[in-house]
């Protein structure tokens, strides 16, 4: 039984209140994390807000974020959740390389553990922050101030090739080449067990930050393909090269758990665990943009596997 969602509105059109009762699958569930997961456009701190102002009642009776639901639990919400924004603070301490760069845009070599923009004010250690300290025209540039001048993401513990536009213009053109699928991204992911698919077809019906990716395998939802080029099996696992049709949040590793071959390290998919090795292994290794406006071809950029994850396939019985 899913949660079901009641949006009531006034005459005026604009929504008075959200309802909705609490499924079986999120018995147990902390409030915070069950409206993160249903409002996934919403901040962190635009839940907290909403929650610290009484915003929130369970069967009737004011809630706060730590309260454990319970199936059947009915919640209402004042007001939808805020998605705020912020500028962010540069940060010219933090290192981050640079695989490209040009007048138009950056591709930076994100390293795992930095996430890719700060979700509240007080996040230090982003990607975004280190960029905005060597190119402060970034600022403003982007779906969202906190997220200035990237044109997607990538997880925190996913390391690799992660594009920023220099530029309001940059940005558009990409963006519209993304949306329209023209972007060819590739990844490197080792994970359990010897694949053999060749395409992995299982549409998202669900976007949310927690806990996990859901995949539908009756046909609905948000298409999501992921094309596999390249296996090499390494004793018990398999070395993958990838191609991400479509970008939805955690589509690699969420596909690839859904066939039976969780990443190696993805806790939240149920990867095991490699000793020495305190990540998921995805690396975002190329990057091919199309040309547009003013560009003659397209652009082509590679990250080569940091030590780590080199030390990990070596674990594996790859070589080093």
């Amino acid at each position: 039984m899913m949660d079901k969602t009641t949006d009531r509105s006034r005459s005026d059109g604009e929504p008075s209140e959200l309802s909705f009762s609490v499924g079986l699958e999120s018995k147990g569930e902390r409030l915070d994390s069950l409206l993160g997961a249903r409002f996934s456009e919403a901040s962190r701190g635009g839940i907290r807000a909403l929650l610290s102002e009484g915003g929130a009642r369970v069967n009737g009776r004011v809630a706060r974020k730590g309260l454990r639901v319970e199936t059947g639990d009915w919640i209402v919400l004042s007001r939808r959740p805020n998605a705020s924004d912020f500028e962010p603070v540069a940060d010219e301490s933090i290192d981050l390389g640079i695989l490209y760069e040009d007048a138009d845009l950056v591709v930076v070599d994100k390293p795992a553990g930095m996430p890719s923009h700060p979700l509240c004010f007080e996040e230090r250690g982003t990607a975004v922050q280190a960029l905005l300290a060597r190119f402060p025209e970034m600022r403003g540039v982007g779906y969202a101030r906190r997220e200035a001048g990237l044109v997607h993401r990538l997880d925190t513990d996913t390391s690799g090739a992660l594009v920023v536009a220099r530029s309001r213009e940059a940005f558009e053109a990409l963006r519209e080449s993304l949306k329209m699928g023209r972007w060819d991204k590739r990844y490197r992911a080792l994970c359990e067990g010897v694949v053999e698919a060749e395409l992995i077809d299982l549409p998202f019906v669900a976007r949310g930050r927690t806990p996990t990716a859901r995949i539908s395998r009756q046909g609905e939802g948000l298409e999501a393909l992921t094309e596999i080029l390249d296996v090499r099996v390494l004793g018990g696992h398999s070395l993958v090269e990838v191609r991400v049709r479509s970008g939805r949040r955690h589509q690699v590793r969420a596909h690839l758990a859904a066939i039976g071959h969780p990443l190696v390290g993805d806790r939240l998919y149920g990867g095991a665990t490699l000793e020495g090795f305190d990540r998921h292994f995805l690396h975002a290794s190329r990057v091919v943009l199309p040309p547009w406006s003013g560009r003659a071809g397209s652009l082509e950029v590679h990250s080569p596997l940091s030590a780590d994850l080199e030390d990990a396939l070596a674990a594996v019985g790859g070589a080093r």
